[in-house]
C-alpha cells in the first residue's frame, strides 16, 4: 500500500519513492527515486517513457534481485503517477502520415510513378529518367 506522506515522498510497504521533480522547467513529467526502505539504498529511478506512453521503472545495475511483491509495489507506483500525468495529456490528431491528404499524396504519386516508362538495365528496372549510379 502507498502512502504519500509530504514533501515530494510517498511510501511503500518495501520502497521510498522521492520525486526529484520535472525533467526540465515547465514540463509536466517528474523523475523518482526508489530506495530501500531498510537500508535507504537507491535502486533505481521511475521516469517517463514516451514509447510506452507511461511511467517506467529503470533499475540501477546494483539493485540486486527483486521479488515479486516488491516489484508489484513500484509498479502500483508508476500506475498511480502513469494515472496524474494523463490528466495533463490530450491525444493528438492524426498528422503527416497518418492523414487522409497525405494518403491521397501517396497514392498520386504511386500513380505517376507506374505510369513512367521503364527501361532495362543490368541488375534490373528502373524509371526512364532516373540516374544510374
Amino acid at each position: 500500500m502507498l502512502e504519500d506522506i509530504g514533501s515530494g515522498f510517498t511510501k511503500g510497504t518495501y520502497f521510498f519513492f522521492q520525486d526529484k521533480g520535472p525533467v526540465s522547467p515547465g514540463k509536466v513529467t517528474h523523475v523518482f527515486d526508489v530506495c530501500r526502505k531498510d537500508t535507504s539504498i537507491l535502486i533505481g529511478h521511475i521516469r517517463w517513457t514516451s514509447q510506452w506512453k507511461k511511467y517506467c521503472f529503470v533499475p540501477l545495475v546494483t539493485c540486486g534481485a527483486i521479488d515479486s511483491i516488491s516489484i508489484r509495489e513500484i509498479a502500483d507506483f508508476c500506475d498511480q503517477e502513469t494515472d496524474k500525468r494523463k490528466v495533463y495529456w490530450k491525444p493528438k490528431m492524426p498528422k503527416g502520415k497518418h492523414s487522409e491528404a497525405y494518403r491521397k499524396k501517396l497514392l498520386a504519386r504511386n500513380s505517376v510513378i507506374e505510369s513512367r516508362p521503364v527501361k532495362a538495365v543490368v541488375g534490373g528496372l528502373i524509371p526512364s529518367g532516373s540516374a544510374i549510379l
